[in-house]
Formats: structure tokens, C-alpha cells, sequence
């Protein structure tokens, strides 16, 4: 393993697309349950015959998906992996990285910031662990920050002009939401505005 990253963390936006789950294990039921709540419409289908309930997957059923994720006893893993990647979607055997195309760490929000965390090779409640202490300490102003940041990064952009100025700017004033201490609720917007006219 060299570089900075064992693994590189890539948030996916899901919204509007589909999600295939093979199997049944719980770890597919959280899965399930965070893309359904990032706007992806959640298919779910046995992996092996059975009378009655869902019936066994199809490599047609694949087809559109963005993300197709089977449990770890599911069968043809081999063949779904290819159905998926034919049908242009990722695929991922929950705790059998050595079959799957990405790997998934655990994942936490507070509105509309997103942290996500990876321990390679660990089991993956050590990820689930260190999102939560991680998401439990974000401090409050953070996401209407985050919020106001959003609005203004074109004004901010097209004002500073300079990649190396903007970021230091950012950089700045997401350190200054983080740590806000206060009780009151500032205006991140007005902040931001006032900040950059004196850049400008």
C-alpha cells in the first residue's frame, strides 16, 4: 500500500437513480435505507429461489442501475459482478472487498454536510465507530455554513478569480464556523459578502 489513501472516498448522488439489492443481511437494510434516503428507488430481490417473497435477480434487472449490492452468502457473486458492470453500474459484495468493485464505508450527515469513513481491512462497525464520534462533534454552525457557502460560491468565484485565493478564503471561514463557540445564529451569507468585499 503506498500514497496518502488506501482507499480514495467518493460521495455518490443518487437521487432520481436506481439501487439493486441481492440477499438479505443487515447490513444491506442500513444500505438500503441510506440510498432511499439520497432519492435512489431501491429494487430488492432474493438471491437464491424461494417459494414465495421476492423472486431471484435477473441480469435485466440490472439494467439503469447505478449501484448494485449483494450479500455476503449471495451466490454468483461472479455473475452479478459482470451483469453489473455490463449494465454500467458499480458493484459492490458487502464484506468480500476482493469481489467488488468499490468498497463502502460507514456515513453520517448533518443536513448537508456528508462524512464518510473508511478503515481498510478493518471490520467495518470500526468505520461505523469512528463516523459516529466523528458526526457527534461537528459542531452547529457548521451546516448553515455550509448552507451559505453554497449560495455564494459562484459570487466568490467570480470575484476572487484566483483558485489559490479562493480556497484560502473558504479555508478561513470554515475553520471560523467550526470553531464559533456562541449561542447565536450568525448570518453566514452577510459574512461571507463582507468578508469578500474587502478582497475584492
Amino acid at each position: 500500500m503506498t500514497g496518502l489513501f488506501p482507499t480514495l472516498p467518493v460521495f455518490l448522488d443518487l437521487a432520481g437513480r436506481a439501487v439493486i439489492v441481492i440477499g438479505a443481511h443487515a447490513a444491506l437494510d442500513d444500505l438500503a435505507e441510506r440510498c432511499a434516503a439520497c432519492g435512489a428507488g431501491v429494487r430488492r430481490f432474493a438471491a437464491r429461489s424461494a417459494n414465495g417473497g421476492r423472486r431471484t435477480w435477473r441480469a435485466a434487472d440490472l439494467r439503469g442501475a447505478a449501484l448494485v449490492a449483494m450479500a455476503p452468502d449471495a451466490p454468483r457473486a461472479t455473475r452479478a459482478r459482470l451483469a453489473a458492470r455490463a449494465a454500467g453500474a458499480m458493484f459492490v459484495k458487502i464484506d468480500a472487498p476482493a469481489h467488488s468493485d468499490i468498497a463502502l464505508g460507514a456515513a453520517g450527515a448533518r443536513g448537508m454536510v456528508s462524512i464518510g469513513v473508511d478503515a481498510s481491512g478493518a471490520p467495518g462497525a470500526v468505520a461505523r465507530a469512528v463516523e459516529r464520534a466523528v458526526t457527534r462533534r461537528l459542531p452547529p454552525q457548521i451546516e448553515p455554513f455550509a448552507a451559505a457557502a453554497a449560495a455564494c460560491a459562484d459570487l466568490v468565484r467570480d470575484t476572487l478569480t484566483d483558485a489559490v485565493r479562493t480556497d484560502a478564503f473558504w479555508r478561513a471561514l470554515a475553520e471560523e464556523a467550526w470553531s464559533h463557540d456562541g449561542d447565536d445564529a450568525p448570518d453566514w451569507r452577510a459574512i461571507i459578502r463582507a468578508r469578500l468585499s474587502t478582497m475584492s
